[in-house]
């Protein structure tokens, strides 16, 4: 199997992965701020943090972490893919 075919599939791979995990955390975030027992639980610490801002908190960190990790894939799948650009020679 060619370099280009296995990065071609390691790029599906990223981008079903980064589909799934934005798509999961999307639906979780909406049903924690649309169910009424987030809203009722009260507060994490008085007048300050509900429960479900400390639970919208969470899964948006989730989000950014999966976030990161797609960033960092992509990153590797660039240096597989193209050749490294060597740096413009110097005038003196």
């Amino acid at each position: 199997m060619s370099v280009r075919v296995k990065s071609d599939k390691q790029l599906a791979r990223v981008a079903t992965n980064l589909a799934i995990g934005v798509v999961g955390l999307i639906v979780v975030r909406l049903i924690t701020q649309f169910l009424p027992m987030f809203h009722d639980a009260g507060w994490i610490v008085e007048d300050k943090l509900t429960v479900q801002a400390g639970v919208v908190i969470a899964v948006d960190a989730l989000l950014l972490s999966v976030l990161v990790r797609f960033a960092i894939e992509i990153r590797a799948y660039l240096l597989l893919r193209f050749a490294a650009i060597s740096s413009a020679p110097r005038q003196g």
